[in-house]
C-alpha cells in the first residue's frame, strides 16, 4: 500500500512521517518511508539550489525537476509499495506548488498519465489554515526556503490543496485535522493504515 502525506508548509508532514515510522516499528510492520525531493537523486542539486534562492528556474522546469525525481524512482516505488510505503510529499505537492505559480495542473496530470507515475492508494492531507502553517514556519530556528517565505504562495497552496482534497485528485484523500497534537494526528493515520492491512 502506497500512502502519501500532504499539506502546506508548516502542516507537519515530516513530523508526522517520523511519528508513523515509530508506530510502525513498534507494531513490527514492514514498511518504507521516503521524503521528496531527494538531494542525491537526479535534479536534486538544482532543486535545492532553487529553494535556497541560488538558482532561477522557470515554473515548468520546476515541475519537471520535482516530477522527474518521481519518474526516476518509479520502479523502486513499484517494489516498495508491496509492503507499506509512506511518502512525505509526492506528486500532489508538486502539482499544488507549481500550480500556485501558474503551471497548468492539467498538464501536470497529463504528464503523470503519459509517464505512468505510480499513484498512491491513499493521500493523507494534513489540513491546517494557511495562517497556522505560516506561524509555525516563522517560529522555526532554521532559515526559510524560497517557498516558505512567500505569503501569497501560502494562501494559494492552501486553496489548491483544499480543492484537490474535495475532488480526490490522483487518489482517495483523507483529511486529517493537523491543528491537533502530533500523537493525535499520527494515531489517527496509523489506525487507518492498520485497517487497510487487514482488508
Amino acid at each position: 500500500m502506497f500512502y502519501t502525506i500532504e499539506g502546506i508548509d508548516g502542516a507537519g508532514c515530516g513530523t508526522i512521517r517520523r511519528a508513523l515510522e515509530e508506530r510502525l516499528k513498534t507494531a513490527k510492520q514492514k514498511f518504507e518511508s521516503l521524503k521528496y525531493p531527494v538531494p542525491n537523486l537526479p535534479f536534486g542539486k538544482e532543486i535545492y539550489e532553487f529553494l535556497d534562492g541560488k538558482l532561477e528556474l522557470p515554473t515548468d522546469i520546476q515541475f519537471l525537476a520535482f516530477a522527474g525525481q518521481m519518474l526516476y524512482e518509479k520502479k523502486r516505488l513499484q517494489d516498495l509499495r508491496k509492503n507499506i510505503l509512506i511518502v512525505d510529499r509526492y506528486l500532489p505537492c508538486t502539482l499544488v506548488f507549481q500550480g500556485a505559480k501558474g503551471f497548468s495542473i492539467q498538464k501536470g496530470l497529463e504528464f503523470a498519465k503519459i509517464f505512468e507515475l505510480e499513484k498512491p492508494n491513499k493521500i493523507f492531507y494534513l489540513k491546517v489554515p494557511w495562517q497556522v502553517g505560516w506561524q509555525r514556519k516563522n517560529a522555526e530556528k532554521r532559515a526559510s526556503d524560497l517557498h516558505e517565505k512567500d505569503l501569497l504562495l501560502y494562501k494559494k497552496t492552501a486553496q489548491i490543496y483544499n480543492r484537490f482534497s474535495r475532488e480526490n485528485v490522483l487518489a482517495k484523500w483523507v483529511e486529517v485535522d493537523a491543528a491537533r497534537s502530533v500523537d493525535e494526528i499520527a494515531d489517527e493515520i496509523f489506525k487507518e493504515i492498520l485497517k487497510d492491512t487487514k482488508k
